[in-house]
């Protein structure tokens, strides 16, 4: 009740507070999201790694790789932008010379300041941002790439189908 109370006085610092520790439920989640569904995803991965979904031409391999290439250059895209975020986030602190500040603000039961105790406390928040950076590219990009997966078969499967009256005309002329 007290930190609640000390804390209104600072709104920006609470509302700051409030969105670290929202974003780190969010985190949580998400790892905990993956760890449950783990069997549904190998399910579905299996199901696109099937022979009958696999490229048969060169026209439908070629569909799969412009999907392909769209997946890898997006979750590179949002690999560099979580990762320069992280970047700006836990080196601005220590950019301020003598008067630098932890990425997190906290209260510890212990002197933060001295320069051992800081530098530990750094490194942990340091560690600490970057895993869940790593977690929330991996968990997004994972979605994305699945979605994206999902459309190159459903582009596949709309191939097949407009060159199936080409397939029955070449095998009715071969049985004739």
């Amino acid at each position: 009740m007290y930190l609640i109370l000390h804390t209104l006085n600072d709104i920006d610092e609470f509302s700051e507070t409030l969105c670290w520790v929202i974003s780190t439920i969010v985190v949580c989640l998400k790892m905990t999201n993956i760890i449950l569904r783990r069997n549904d995803i190998i399910d579905l991965l299996e199901i696109l790694n099937k022979n009958s979904f696999q490229p048969r031409n060169i026209d439908e391999k070629n569909r799969q790789e412009k999907f392909d290439f769209t997946s890898r250059k997006y979750t590179k895209f949002f690999f560099i932008i979580i990762f320069s975020t992280t970047v700006a986030l836990t080196i601005g602190g220590v950019m301020k010379g003598n008067n630098a500040n932890l990425p997190f603000k906290a209260s510890y039961p212990f002197d933060e300041k001295r320069v051992e105790t800081f530098w530990t406390l750094y490194i942990i928040q340091c560690l600490n941002i970057y895993s869940s950076g790593c977690v929330t590219v991996g968990f997004e990009t994972l979605i994305m790439v699945l979605i994206i997966q999902i459309c190159s078969q459903l582009d596949i499967i709309y191939h097949r189908l407009q060159t199936l009256p080409d397939l029955h005309n070449k095998f009715s002329s071969a049985i004739s």
